[in-house]
Parts: C-alpha cells; sequence; structure tokens
C-alpha cells in the first residue's frame, strides 16, 4: 500500500499557527517559556511564541527521524531550567507515533520542576500517538505530514 501524503503551505501554517494560539489562549494557559523540539519544531516554536508574546525561549534538540522512518530516538540536548514558579509550553509540528514527545515530557516532568508544563502540537494522530498534546491544531489521520519547511527533504512533493 502506497503511503498518503499531506503537504501544507505556509498559508495552512499561518491558519494552524492562529488556531492553535487561540485554543492555548482560550484555556487560560499563559506559558512564561516556549520550548521547541528540533528540528521540526523550531519553526511552531518561533511562530507560536511570537502570537504568544512571550520572549523567553529555548529548544530541546532531539534526532528520530532520517527523512519518514522513525529511529531510535536520542536526546542530544536538554535545557537546564529551575521551572519553579514557571508555566512551560513545548513545541512541536506533530504528535505521530508520540514517542518523542512521551520521552521529553517525562524527562522534562522529573528535571526542571514547573508549576505547569503543557505541549502543543500543529497535529495530532490520536489514533497512533502515546500522548495526546495538551493543546493541537488539527488531527490527522493515516497519511504522511510535509510541512513548508520540509521542502529540501521532500522536494518531490513541491512544485
Amino acid at each position: 500500500m502506497a503511503t498518503e501524503f499531506k503537504v501544507f503551505s505556509w498559508q495552512d501554517v499561518e491558519r494552524i499557527v492562529d488556531m492553535l494560539v487561540e485554543k492555548i489562549g482560550a484555556s487560560g494557559f499563559k506559558p512564561d517559556l516556549v520550548i521547541g523540539i528540533t528540528m521540526g519544531g523550531l519553526v511552531p516554536l518561533a511562530l507560536v511564541a511570537k502570537k504568544l508574546g512571550v520572549k523567553d525561549v529555548d529548544t530541546i534538540s532531539v534526532f528520530s527521524y532520517d527523512k519518514d522512518q522513525q529511529k531510535e530516538l536520542k536526546i542530544l540536548r536538554l535545557p537546564r531550567i529551575n521551572g519553579r514558579g514557571k508555566k512551560i509550553l513545548v513545541v512541536d509540528e506533530i504528535a505521530d507515533t508520540g514517542r518523542t514527545l512521551k520521552a521529553i515530557m517525562e524527562t522534562a516532568e522529573n528535571q526542571w520542576g514547573a508549576d505547569e508544563l503543557k505541549v502543543a502540537t500543529f497535529v495530532v494522530k490520536k489514533e497512533t500517538s502515546a500522548i495526546i498534546p495538551d493543546f493541537y491544531a488539527i488531527e490527522g489521520g493515516g497519511e504522511f505530514i510535509i510541512f513548508p519547511w520540509e521542502r529540501d527533504e521532500f522536494p518531490e512533493h513541491f512544485r
């Protein structure tokens, strides 16, 4: 069976960011710090933090995908954060299997001691994800999701 692909445009991404930030705002959650998961979460980090007006940002560096194949998860960099008294939002582009997010959130909960730690993604695949983000914009299906910043990895899907 051939893999189906869903390719998002930059216009789609702008709409997704607006939807996600609206959900975060409606919840009353106001993060003090926004952390993005590399590499796919870097663009969402910038866009979400800017829309939320949060200037304190950081990154978690992980490696788990090689093009469209998930490999063993390796956390390359986890920031040292004293989360006491802080609300932290971790941002990524997608919760597909959720293995990356689950591992990061478990590690972060143990190491940061944040008052509140929440996760937001552009897309969640509820049927396959080991973790359902606190905030998400879109529920994906079985298709492989491609974002516009992945053009070099998937040039065959862009004209």
